[in-house]
């Protein structure tokens, strides 16, 4: 489907210490993304793809209700804070180990 339901954004800012990221999560602004009929597989998709239909459904979805859009807040929670711990076990010895090639 040619549907974006929820957008990711990362910011990485350098620290004294190597650098932190912060994630935001925007699960208000569902749209129908401009896609050709040919690039879509299903034929719900293909539907949605034309060009009046397209802008039809993003009328549509945008006056829904947000809540009822995404109701996937505590399973990314539980994910994110997985994804986390996980990079925090291997990321801080990357890091010495190439900190010092990136200080040349």
């Amino acid at each position: 489907m040619p549907l974006a339901a929820a957008w990711l954004v990362h910011q990485v800012r350098e620290t004294r210490n190597g650098c932190e990221m912060r994630s935001r999560f925007i699960t208000s602004d569902v749209r129908v993304l401009p896609r050709p009929p040919h690039s879509v597989s299903s034929t719900a998709g293909k539907f949605m793809a034309l060009p009046g239909i397209n802008s039809l459904a993003g009328l549509v979805m945008n006056r829904s209700k947000p809540s009822k859009l995404y109701e996937g807040g505590p399973a990314m929670l539980y994910h994110c804070a997985q994804e986390m711990n996980h990079l925090a076990s291997f990321l801080p010895r990357l890091y010495e180990e190439f900190a010092a090639d990136s200080r040349v």
